[in-house]
């Protein structure tokens, strides 16, 4: 198998000979990634989805670093304007050999080939076939240095014709190792159980990485919740928010300070190995009406942050967020200072946010959310399908797309089977989940501040201009359909071309005067709070009519302390001693540590050579 391996200060070719390139000789907009286990490695093109009829799609990346196409000369802008686009005539139904930027070397690109996540639909064998006949072009192909008409154009490419360098000998096609990374959707519930997953040794699923799968991960459980943040015990929370909030605290505990900024060139994918392609405000809007309405939604990720998995699946303090006890923790100002800090060395556009920027935009519903918005200054990954949402097979069930990385490379004669077994546990999913969690509605009434309900609240008079808002799905609540609840009428969705938000699908101007059928069923409720007697119709997040209740005195809670104790400091550095590879090798088959731009991994049982 060929493979990559890097050192800070220079790039080993592991192939029958060692070359050697210097890093200040580079470029400085074009970086390096390693081998097909890397989680440096993979770049994702624009054909892993959606669908554009909605059903599930799923899309598959083979990449090789060690396929390299080199064209001496050609500008950084000319090999970047290469990647994703087709390598002359390689393609067949459903698939495409194409150049991709791994190696961020100007004049070098890499092979990928590309599974098209557009037109191949789970479940109908398509994916499998499209691996069988990838698997077979390989061998077919067999690229080497010194192959018989060495010459490639890549669609488009001002810097055509390119030729293959590496690898340097022939017959060796079979023995090549390409990396692998899957997108298709899934329900939030089996987001979970991927993230409980990635902490249980062996790892067996084909949709988790086989090397360090548990890196970066919070698993999300009831006992998060034992105190009851926001109103939300353990006992209420289902799957799916879990799941939801596995993601988005797994990002945020890997934040760094952002005062003073310390921009990064690189994006914060590679935090873990389970990306959105759906932004986050489409994926919060799955999980939102099940949350009650008392606190903000920082405040309840604050709590949750306290917490870190411990080995026996039960959960301790993580003193660098919280104070307290597990059973009532105390978030101190850690998390306040923390977000991302991008920089693109192309356009010089550079931006910082907080993890609290992150969280209220989130909770603005204004889509996309502000990672999803910077993370389009360096890749465009996270969340960079947009509000993209494609449905479970034989279920009207929406799901959010997701990008699994890292996963085991292959050689040529494995795609097929892992292709397989990849969707199959999509499919499994599937049919495990193909409805929501069963729950109640989302409790309103603040048991502290309420009072007794002594006259009927008032009602009022709808203005001209409806304020209309998107109702999901929620089988438990008898709604087995989308639609807008304007006040106390229901209506359908619009049909919005181009729409960049599922709410513009609500964008009423007026209430329409023809009859049709009520898309969703309408519940109200009542609750107190603060003194007023409150209904709210719809049963979702919509503005409440509210009525003073008359003697009614509010006592409000003292508030625990927060937390003084500074929280503690940390550093990271290279694994080893031997200073031959740039500091990261102590001895043969010792660990290699990659630490770039401030995320963290390693590979185990690594050979550096130097």
């Amino acid at each position: 198998m060929y493979l990559f391996t890097l050192a800070m200060k220079q790039a080993t070719i592991l192939v029958p000979f060692v070359v050697f390139l210097s890093v200040t000789a580079l470029p400085p907009d074009l970086r390096r990634r390693a081998d097909p286990n890397d989680p440096c490695l993979n770049e994702t093109p624009t054909l892993d989805g959606p669908t554009s009829d909605k059903s599930a799609g799923i899309g598959v990346e083979f990449e090789a670093s060690a396929v390299v196409f080199s064209k001496p000369g050609c500008s950084p802008a000319d090999t970047n304007q290469a990647k994703g686009l087709q390598v002359g005539d390689r393609k067949g139904e459903n698939w495409q050999l194409t150049a991709d930027t791994t190696s961020e070397i100007a004049g070098l690109l890499n092979a990928e080939y590309i599974l098209n996540g557009k037109t191949i639909k789970v479940g109908t064998g398509a994916a499998s076939a499209a691996a069988a006949a990838v698997s077979s072009d390989i061998i077919a192909w067999s690229p080497y240095s010194g192959m018989p008409n060495n010459q490639w154009n890549i669609e488009g490419n001002n810097c055509n014709p390119w030729a293959i360098s590496n690898p340097g000998t022939g017959n060796s096609a079979g023995d090549i190792g390409w990396s692998t990374q899957v997108t298709a959707p899934l329900p939030f519930e089996a987001i979970n159980d991927l993230f409980a997953a990635a902490l249980v040794t062996p790892v067996t699923s084909p949709l988790l990485p086989s090397i360090r799968p548990s890196n970066n991960i919070v698993s999300v459980t009831p006992k998060f919740f034992q105190s009851s943040p926001n109103g939300i015990s353990p006992d209420s929370v289902k799957a799916d928010v879990l799941g939801f909030f596995s993601l988005v605290i797994s990002y945020a505990k890997k934040a760094t300070p952002t005062s003073p900024p310390n921009y990064m060139e690189k994006s914060p994918k590679f935090t873990i190995s389970i990306m959105p392609r759906t932004e986050f405000v489409t994926l919060y809007a799955q999980v939102k009406s099940t949350l009650p309405g008392t606190g903000t939604l920082y405040n309840l990720v604050k709590i949750l942050a306290c917490y870190k998995n411990d080995e026996d699946e039960d959960v301790e303090l993580d003193p660098q967020f919280c104070g307290g006890t597990v059973a009532a923790p105390e978030p101190n100002s850690y998390m306040d200072g923390i977000g991302w800090c991008l920089k693109n060395t192309d356009t010089n556009d550079q931006d910082c946010i907080t993890v609290e920027d992150w969280m209220t935009s989130i909770a603005s519903g204004s889509s996309p959310d502000k990672l999803t918005k910077l993370d389009g200054l360096i890749d465009g990954q996270i969340g960079g399908l947009g509000t993209a949402l494609e449905n479970i097979i034989d279920s009207t069930r929406a799901v959010p797309l997701f990008e699994f990385r890292n996963l085991a490379g292959v050689e040529a004669g494995k795609m097929q089977d892992a292709v397989s077994k990849a969707e199959q546990a999509v499919i499994t999913y599937f049919n495990k989940y193909k409805t929501l969690p069963q729950r109640k509605m989302a409790k309103r009434q603040n048991d502290v501040y309420g009072c007794p309900i002594t006259s009927p609240p008032s009602s009022t008079t709808p203005t001209p201009t409806p304020s209309c808002t998107l109702q999901n799905e929620d089988p438990d609540q008898g709604i087995a359909g989308r639609g807008c609840i304007c006040g106390s009428t229901t209506l359908p969705l619009l049909t919005v071309p181009s729409s960049t938000d599922p709410a513009q699908s609500c964008a009423y101007t007026a209430i329409p005067t023809t009859n049709g059928t009520n898309p969703v069923s309408i519940l109200s409720s009542t609750y107190t709070s603060a003194c007023q007697a409150c209904t709210l119709v719809g049963g979702i997040a919509d503005t409440p009519m509210c009525t003073t209740i008359a003697g009614c005195a509010t006592s409000t809670p003292t508030p625990a302390p927060a937390s003084t104790s500074p929280p503690p400091t940390c550093s990271v550095g290279f694994y080893g001693t031997d200073t031959s590879c740039g500091g990261k090798c102590n001895g043969a088959n010792a660990k290699c540590e990659c630490i770039e731009a401030g995320y963290e991994s390693f590979n185990e049982a690594c050979t550096c050579t130097c």
